[in-house]
């Protein structure tokens, strides 16, 4: 299930055992694995095309900017990268809750929430 190259790089990057490995919901165009490790529970993204890694390395960029707006929790980057058999993306594991039906009305209407998000990452728009 995981390839061996992968799961090399992040042991390396984790320093830690892996336990265990399940896959888990997170997407159509990437598989999403929980990795159970000595260290904690991460979150890992695989792709097997020749151009995850550049693609991965965006998102990595993206996430970052994200948490820079202060506005909601974003997974921390762990680390992401190419090897012969695919891109991987390791990220913090973050638990989801159960959320009620109205939740993304109410997310979209606090103003800690989206709307400071949106203020700071598109206005202003660049030229």
């Amino acid at each position: 299930m995981l390839p061996s190259t992968i799961l090399q790089k992040c042991l390396e990057i984790l320093g830690a055992d892996i336990r265990s490995a399940r896959p888990v919901t997170g997407g159509d165009i990437n598989q999403a694995i929980l990795l159970e490790t000595s260290a904690g529970q991460f979150f890992l993204k695989i792709n097997p095309a020749p151009t995850a890694g550049s693609m991965f390395e965006a998102e990595a960029a993206g996430l970052a900017l994200l948490a820079s707006a202060n506005a909601i929790r974003t997974p921390a980057v762990i680390g992401f990268g190419d090897t012969p058999e695919g891109g991987f993306l390791l990220l913090e594991y973050i638990e989801t809750d159960f959320r009620p039906l109205d939740f993304w009305e109410k997310f979209g209407c606090r103003p800690s929430h989206l709307a400071p998000l949106h203020r700071s990452l598109l206005w202003p728009r660049p030229r």
